[in-house]
Parts: structure tokens; C-alpha cells; sequence
């Protein structure tokens, strides 16, 4: 499983600790080294740079997620947890603006380095583990961002990665369960209020491509599609704090798509989860 690069900042430098006072400055010297194949130079850059910025400035957290991201390479388990520790318990603010204009608006240090963790055990085949990371980062880490759409984005991402890592577990029931259910789960403007700008993307298609991949002919996307539309019929409702669960069985698995807005009456519900993209795709599949 790719790991997300985490270092790909601006090289402006090759200067030493000695030429530089600038800490950000030292950041971009540490890279150069990195990337020079020198990285024994490139971790003393950065230590010096951890044991001297501010522990609430961007230039620390840069430089915790550039640390980190150099043991995950290195396989070093150990200072990796280590330093996974320091940044989640750290007093960043994972609103530090980006440097990285409209690609990236916020920091999301603890997002990045829970990532880290995930890409690293994955890599490892260690790949519970791996999942136990992306569970925290789908779950209990917030990612924050401006536009509904890259959380979207990031969702589904985090849907294929966690489904990716079901499958090199042999978990191939587990995997399709993961993909379906983020693709039913589509409520995101009343699940993320606070963001409410919503561009096109192709995301949502996407996911609804890699789910029918599991039965890609048209006569097992016939038998999909109806032994789908026989779970729907028997959908259950229930109400939890304000959230409103429909819960079905679909080929054994059990099914709670979580829904945030009161609807008429179960057939409403049913409409809801038949409106999704993978639903509108799985029916125009079968129909070309």
C-alpha cells in the first residue's frame, strides 16, 4: 500500500545549521539533505529544529511530521511510536494554514501522521494494525478542511485503503462491506454542516466503479441489483440521538447507513439510499 509523502515541501537551501538562523529555512535544508541520499545529516537538521521551534508553531509540526515520516522509512517501529505520541498529544493546531495553496488549506497534523502509521504497518503486512490507524483517522481524528468536497474526497479515500487492507487480510467480504457502505452513506451535507461548498468530482463515481468491479457482468450486476433491492424492502428505521439509522441485511452482513434528516416514512428512505451515485451507476451498468 502507498504511503503518503509527507516531506514534499520547497527546496530553497543546502546551507548548514551554522549559515541558517531561519528554522523554517532549516526545514528545507533537512529535505536537501534527505533527498541527497544524507540522512543522518537530514535527522540532525531536524532534531535540532524540534528542540528549538515553538511546540505550538507549524515549523514544529512540520518537523515532527518530517521525523516521523524519516522512521517509517528507516523501519525503525519504535521512534516511529515515539514520535506518532508526540504529535497527537502535541498543542498543534491541525488549522495551521498550508503553504500548499488550494491542494492543501490546512496542516492536519494529526490526520498526516495517523496516515503515516496506517501506510507504514501496511507496508509491514501487518495489516490489523494497519487498519486499527485508518479506523482512528476515519473515526476519532478530525480532518479539517473548508470544502465539503475534499472531505468527500478524503472519506472515500480512506474507504479504499481500509478496503484495500481487508483484502490483503483474505477479507474480501469485509472489503466489499466497506466500500458499500461508505457509498450508501452519502449524507454528507447534513454530516458536515460546517462545510458547505460542494464542487463536481468524480470521487463518488469512482467508489461506485470499484464496487461493482466485485460482479462485473451483467448478469451478476442483475442479481446484485436484486438481491439489493430485496434487502431495501426490508429496511429497518432506527432513531439514535437525532441520527436516523437504516439498517438491512445485504449476503449475510448487516447494514447501518446513517442518515441525518427525518424523512417522511420508510419509503422515503429507501428512495434516499436508491438516489446514491453507486446505486444510479449500478442500474445504468446493467441497463447499457
Amino acid at each position: 500500500m502507498k504511503t503518503l509523502l509527507l516531506i514534499a515541501l520547497i527546496l530553497i537551501s543546502t546551507q548548514s545549521i551554522g549559515q541558517t538562523s531561519n528554522l523554517d529555512s532549516l526545514i528545507d535544508v533537512g529535505i536537501a539533505y534527505y533527498k541527497d541520499n544524507k540522512k543522518s545529516e537530514a535527522l540532525k537538521v531536524w532534531e535540532y529544529i524540534e528542540s528549538s521551534a515553538a511546540p505550538t508553531s507549524s515549523t514544529y509540526g512540520t518537523t515532527l511530521l518530517n521525523i516521523l515520516y524519516f522512521f517509517s522509512k528507516e523501519r525503525n517501529e519504535p521512534k516511529l511510536l515515539e514520535y506518532y505520541e508526540k504529535v497527537i498529544n502535541s498543542k498543534l493546531n491541525d488549522k495551521d494554514r498550508s503553504s500548499n495553496g488550494l491542494s492543501e488549506i490546512y496542516k492536519n497534523y494529526r490526520y498526516k501522521a495517523t496516515i503515516t502509521m496506517a501506510g507504514y504497518y501496511a507496508s509491514e503486512k501487518k495489516f490489523q494494525t494497519a487498519l486499527s490507524y485508518f479506523n482512528i483517522a476515519d473515526e476519532k481524528i478530525v480532518y479539517e478542511e473548508t470544502s465539503l468536497t475534499s472531505i468527500i474526497i478524503e472519506k472515500i479515500k480512506l474507504s479504499n485503503w481500509k478496503s484495500r487492507a481487508y483484502t490483503d487480510l483474505g477479507k474480501t467480504d469485509s472489503a466489499f462491506y466497506i466500500l458499500l457502505k461508505r457509498a450508501l452513506e452519502y449524507d454528507y451535507k447534513n454530516m458536515y454542516k460546517n462545510w458547505a461548498t460542494l464542487s463536481q468530482n468524480n470521487s463518488e463515481l469512482n467508489l461506485a466503479k470499484a464496487i461493482i468491479k466485485f460482479d462485473s457482468s451483467k448478469s451478476a450486476l442483475l442479481h446484485f441489483k436484486s438481491e439489493l433491492d430485496d434487502s431495501f424492502d426490508k429496511l429497518n428505521l432506527k432513531e439514535i440521538n437525532g441520527s436516523f439509522f437504516l439498517s438491512f441485511k445485504f449476503r449475510g452482513l448487516s447494514y447501518d447507513i446513517i442518515v441525518y434528516e427525518k424523512m417522511s416514512d420508510i419509503e422515503a428512505y429507501k428512495t434516499y439510499l436508491k438516489s446514491s451515485v453507486f446505486y444510479t451507476h449500478l442500474t445504468n451498468s446493467i441497463s447499457q
